[in-house]
């Protein structure tokens, strides 16, 4: 998983936290499971993978993830264009098999 890191959002934090205690490294994780991990708020606005700073301008805008298989037929995509938390993910996967192969 990939985040943003600025205001002291690191890799060392509960940010890393959370993500460690959502994923089991014996099995993949769908997307839906993903979006899920990037819609969690922490105690404080910085604190989860999906942050609401709002008071100084700062927070998640959206969210993307990629499941890729080993061809791009069984591999899978989707975004959100805000926040995880409030906004339905659109299914990207028949503009990614479109693309063509791995």
């Amino acid at each position: 998983m990939i985040t943003e890191r600025s205001l002291g959002a690191g890799d060392d934090g509960p940010r890393r936290k959370l993500v460690e205690a959502g994923v089991d490294p014996g099995r993949v994780l769908p997307l839906e499971g993903w979006l899920g991990l990037l819609s969690v708020h922490g105690a404080e606005p910085r604190a989860g993978t999906c942050v609401h700073a709002d008071a100084v301008g700062y927070g998640t805008r959206s969210a993307f993830v990629l499941h890729r298989a080993p061809s791009i037929g069984a591999s899978r995509c989707a975004w959100t264009e805000s926040r995880p938390c409030t906004t339905p993910a659109h299914d990207g996967t028949a503009v990614l098999k479109s693309v063509g192969r791995w």
